[in-house]
C-alpha cells in the first residue's frame, strides 16, 4: 500500500487511528489555559472565517486555530482541512495550517493530515513544493517514531516525496535509528533507498544494519553475469548490497573493500562503476589508479574528474593533462581547474604550454592564479614578460594577489606597462590591476577620459570600498552613457552609504527600468523608505522578477519605517523563491521591532530550504552579517570570458552589459573589457552565475568559482 493510499484510508476511518482526545497535550495548552473566554471567542471568529469565500480570510482563520494551542482548536484546524473541503483546496491556507500545526506532529490526526500533505504534487518552486517540503520538515522535526516511520515509506518509494522526506531527516536526524534502520529478524536487510539515506546521514549506528543488508543481498551479486535487469530474482537484494556497500564506505567502514575488490571484475559495468565509486569513497590504496583508469573510459570520465576536484592528487595529474586536450566544453574547464589543484610540477609546466592554446589559456591562467604552489607563481612572471601573455598573466598575478595574496614578481611594472598601451584591453586589464592592487586611486582613474580605463576601475571599486564606491558614485549621478552607468553602479554594493550621492528620484527611476543597475537601484532605495516611495517599495517587493523581489526585501532590512518588520514577515509567508525567501530572512534579521521573531522562529525549523533555515538561526542569534557590510573582506574572484560563435561576431564581445549574481543574493550590474574579458573581485564566497543584458541573444558564460 503507497502512503498516499494508506493515509486517505485513515481519513476516511478505514484504518485504525488513535483516538485524538486520548493523546498527551502538547506543551502549547498549558501556556494557553488562562484566557478561555477569549480563546473562545477567537475560535468562533476562526470558525466563520474558515467557509470565507476569501483566500485571505481562509488563512486567517488557520491561523488564528493553530496560534491558540489549544486541543479543540487543533482538533477543528484538522477536521477541517478534510480532503476536498476549501481549507485544502486552497494552497495558502494548506501551507498555513502545516505550519501551524508542526508542534502537534507527535498526535495522530495530525500526523496523518502532514503524510497526506507530503504526497502533494507539484514543482519544488510553488506553493505545492513548499507544502510538501514543509510537512516532511514537521514530520521529521517530532522526533516522534510513527511520522519518522512515514518519511522512511516515502523515501522507500520515491518521486517528489522521497526526495523531501530524504531532506528533512538531514535537517532533523532523529535520536533514534530505530525507524530507519531497525535490526529485523535475520536474513533480512535494508531497502536500497534507506541504506543511501544512513550513508548521508553518516550514523556510525546504522552500520551493524548496513553489514547485515550487504550480506544478505551478496548472494544475488553475481559478477559474472552480464547484467541485472530490474524484473529479475533478487534484483532488489542486489541493490541494496550494493547501497550498503557504499553506505558503509561513506562511514568510514573498510568491511566493504575487499567484496568491491572482487566486484570490479564484473562483466555488468554498472557494478564495475559501483565498486570503484567504494573503494574510492573508503580511502582504498588504490584510489588513484581507479580514477585514472576511469579518466580513461568515456563512460566514467566526467565522474572522475568531478572526483579530482573534490581529492586532487599529483598521482592523477598526466591523466588530467590528457583530458584537458581532449576535451571541450564544462569538461576541460573541470580538468584544468583540477590540474591547477595537484600542486604537481609536471601539472604546471602543462598549465603553462596552455597559456598559448586560445582554446585553453583563460582557464589554464586561472588555474595557475588559484594553484599554492610556487611553480604557478613562477610561472605567471615569466607569462608576464611575454607581448602575447601578458595581459592575460596580469590579470591571473591581481587574481592570485586576492585569492592566495602571493602575487607573482613585476605585476606592478607589467600592469602600469598595461595601463599606457594603445590597446583598449591591455589598458583596461592595467586600470583594474592597479586599483585592485592601491598602486592608483580609483577616483582620479574615473577622471580619465578613456572608457575603458573607467568602467575597469568602477569594477574595482567593489573590492576596494571607501572613497573609491563614493566617487563611483558621484560620477553615477550624472552619468549619461548607459553603459558607463551601468559599470559604474556595480559600486552600489559596497557599502551602505555609497548612494549617498544619487538623488532618491534617480534610484527609483532606475529601480523600475529593465537596466542591469535596477536590483541595486531597488536595494539603495529601500534604504530611504517612506513616503512617497512606500507604495513603490511595495510594488517592488512583489514584482515578477525574483532578483527584484530579493533587492527589495534587502533593502527594506534598512528602512527607517517602523512597520517594515511586519510587511517583511506578510512577504515571506507565501513566497516561492528560496532566494527572495533568503533575503527576508537577512532584512529581517537586521530589524529590531518584535514582529520579526516569529517568522525568523518559524523559519528557523519549517522553511524548505536549508540556508534559510540557518540564516534564521543566526538571525535570532544576532549573528547573520549584512549584505552591505564588511564587503572588503570579500575575496572571491568571477573569471569570465565571452567566446564568439563565429569569428565575426569577435568585436562585438567588447563593452557587453549583464549580471553577475553573487552568492549572497545581490546582482551586480558588470560590463566586459573590450576583449570581451570580465574579472570581478569582492565576491561573496559561494557560487556565482552570470547573464548577459537581455537586449542582445541571451546566453550563459562561464564563472569560476
Amino acid at each position: 500500500m503507497t502512503l498516499a493510499a494508506a493515509v486517505a484510508l485513515a481519513w476516511l476511518g478505514l484504518a485504525p487511528a488513535s483516538d485524538f482526545a486520548q493523546q498527551p497535550p502538547p506543551a502549547h495548552e498549558a501556556r494557553a489555559a488562562a484566557g478561555s473566554l477569549s480563546a473562545r471567542l477567537a475560535m468562533s471568529e476562526a470558525e466563520r472565517l474558515i467557509g470565507s469565500p476569501s483566500s485571505e480570510d481562509r488563512v486567517r482563520s488557520v491561523v488564528r486555530l493553530s496560534s491558540l494551542g489549544r486541543r479543540e482548536a487543533v482538533d477543528r484546524l484538522v477536521r477541517a482541512m478534510h480532503p476536498g473541503s476549501p481549507l485544502a483546496r486552497d494552497p495558502r491556507a494548506r501551507l498555513a495550517a502545516v505550519r501551524g500545526l508542526f508542534p502537534f506532529a507527535s498526535l495522530e490526526p495530525v500526523r496523518l493530515l502532514l503524510a497526506s500533505a507530503l504526497s502533494i504534487e507539484g514543482p519544488a518552486d510553488s506553493l505545492a513544493g513548499i507544502i510538501r517540503d514543509t510537512a516532511a520538515l514537521a514530520l521529521a522535526s517530532s522526533d516522534d517514531a510513527k511520522a519518522i516511520g512515514l518519511l522512511v515509506v516515502a523515501v522507500v518509494q520515491g518521486g517528489a516525496a522521497a526526495e523531501a522526506a530524504e531532506r528533512a531527516l538531514l535537517a532533523y536526524p532523529p535520536r533514534s535509528l530505530a525507524p530507519i534502520a531497525p535490526a529485523g529478524r535475520p536474513g533480512e536487510g535494508l531497502p536500497a533507498a534507506v541504506c543511501a539515506l544512513v550513508g548521508k546521514l553518516g550514523d556510525l549506528r546504522a552500520a551493524g544494519p548496513l553489514r547485515a543488508t550487504l550480506a544478505a543481498g551478496l548472494g544475488a551479486v553475481d559478477p559474472a553475469a552480464p547484467s541485472s535487469a530490474p524484473s529479475s530474482p533478487g534484483y532488489e537484494r542486489r541493490k541494496a548490497a550494493i547501497a550498503a556497500a557504499l553506505a558503509l564506505a561513506r562511514l568510514g567502514d573498510r568491511e566493504p573493500l575487499p567484496v568491491a575488490r572482487q566486484w570490479l571484475r564484473a562483466r555488468d559495468p554498472e557494478l564495475r562503476i559501483a565498486a570503484a565509486e567504494i573503494l574510492i569513497q573508503g580511502g582504498a590504496e588504490e584510489r588513484a589508479g581507479l580514477l585514472a583508469e576511469w579518466m580513461r573510459s568515456e563512460e566514467t570520465r566526467a565522474r572522475a574528474v568531478t572526483l579530482s576536484l573534490r581529492m586532487p592528487s599529483a598521482d592523477l595529474a598526466m591523466d588530467l593533462v590528457k583530458v584537458a586536450r581532449d576535451e571541450s566544453g564544462s569538461l576541460l574547464r573541470m580538468s584544468i581547474a583540477a590540474l591547477g589543484r595537484t600542486g604537481d610540477g609536471g601539472a604546471e609546466r602543462a598549465l603553462a604550454g596552455m597559456l598559448a592554446d586560445p582554446a585553453r589559456a583563460w582557464d589554464a591562467a586561472f588555474a595557475l592564479a588559484n594553484s599554492p604552489s610556487d611553480e604557478a607563481k613562477r610561472t605567471l612572471q615569466i607569462a608576464l614578460l611575454s607581448p602575447q601573455t601578458r595581459r592575460l598573466a596580469a590579470r591571473a598575478g591581481t587574481a592570485r594577489y586576492l585569492l592566495r595574496d602571493d602575487p607573482p614578481r613585476r605585476l606592478v611594472d607589467a600592469l602600469s606597462s598595461l595601463r599606457t598601451s594603445r590597446d583598449d584591453a591591455d589598458r583596461a586589464a592595467g586600470a583594474f590591476g592597479l586599483a585592485v592592487l592601491g598602486e592608483v586611486s580609483v577616483r582620479s582613474l574615473l577622471g580619465s577620459g578613456d572608457a575603458a580605463v573607467v568602467r575597469a576601475a568602477a569594477r574595482a571599486s567593489l573590492v576596494v570600498g571607501g572613497d573609491a564606491a563614493i566617487a563611483c558614485a558621484e560620477r553615477l549621478s550624472g552619468e549619461t552613457d548607459e553603459t558607463t552607468r551601468d559599470a559604474l553602479g556595480v559600486a552600489l554594493a559596497a557599502s551602505v552609504d555609497a548612494a549617498d550621492p544619487i538623488s532618491t528620484g534617480k534610484l527609483a527611476e532606475w529601480a523600475e527600468s529593465d537596466a542591469a543597475i535596477a536590483p541595486l537601484a531597488t536595494l539603495s532605495l529601500g534604504l530611504r523608505d517612506g513616503p512617497p516611495y512606500t507604495e513603490r517599495l511595495e510594488r517592488l517587493l512583489g514584482s515578477a522578477d525574483p532578483a527584484i523581489r530579493r533587492h527589495a526585501a534587502l533593502g527594506l532590512g534598512y528602512s527607517p519605517e517602523p512597520d517594515t518588520s511586519s510587511r517583511l514577515s506578510k512577504a515571506w509567508h507565501f513566497e516561492t523563491d528560496r532566494s527572495v525567501r533568503r533575503a527576508i530572512i537577512a532584512a529581517l534579521s537586521k530589524r529590531s521591532e518584535p514582529q520579526r521573531i516569529e517568522v525568523l522562529g518559524l523559519a528557523s525549523r519549517m522553511d524548505p530550504d536549508a540556508d534559510v533555515r540557518e540564516a534564521a538561526r543566526l538571525g535570532l542569534q544576532g549573528r547573520l552579517p549584512g549584505i552591505l557590510e564588511g564587503r572588503g573582506r570579500c575575496k572571491q574572484v568571477a573569471w569570465i570570458t565571452l567566446s564568439p560563435s563565429e569569428a565575426k561576431s569577435a568585436p562585438m564581445l567588447g563593452y557587453r552589459r549583464g549580471r553577475l549574481a553573487e552568492a549572497s543574493g545581490l546582482v551586480l550590474p558588470v560590463v566586459t573589457d573590450p576583449d570581451g574579458a570580465l574579472v570581478a573581485a569582492g565576491l561573496a564566497p559561494g557560487p556565482a552565475s552570470f547573464t548577459l543584458a537581455m537586449r542582445f541573444a541571451p546566453e550563459q558564460a562561464p564563472a569560476h568559482e
